[in-house]
């Protein structure tokens, strides 16, 4: 078997000993739904930073963005990927917060 069956059940903390199969399972899991999380952040501060500045007229022109429009979009997206809160549960506790907010 690719995942032992106890590691979907709830075990006693006296039983608790995940086998490395499911610790593996796990760890995978939080990253895979990070890159999730990664991608709406992306998404979420581009348009808290930007917005909806494209015009149906002007699709094919580049849109011209400031140096402070950009620092802001940055240090937005940087700020959400690395919430210390977030990282210590999903990746501690396996509760797929992050997941849940990139869904968003």
């Amino acid at each position: 078997d690719l995942l032992d069956a106890r590691c979907l059940e709830r075990l006693p903390d006296a039983d608790n000993d995940p086998s490395d199969a499911c610790v593996v399972f796990q760890r995978a899991t939080v990253i895979f739904f990070d890159i999730i999380y990664i991608a709406g952040t992306v998404f979420a501060s581009s348009q808290i930073v930007f917005g909806s500045r494209r015009s149906n007229s002007s699709v094919s022109s580049p849109s011209i963005y400031t140096s402070k429009q950009v620092q802001a979009y940055s240090i937005t997206a940087v700020l959400l990927i690395l919430n210390p809160g977030l990282l210590l549960l999903d990746h501690i506790h396996f509760q797929y917060n992050a997941m849940m907010l990139g869904m968003l």
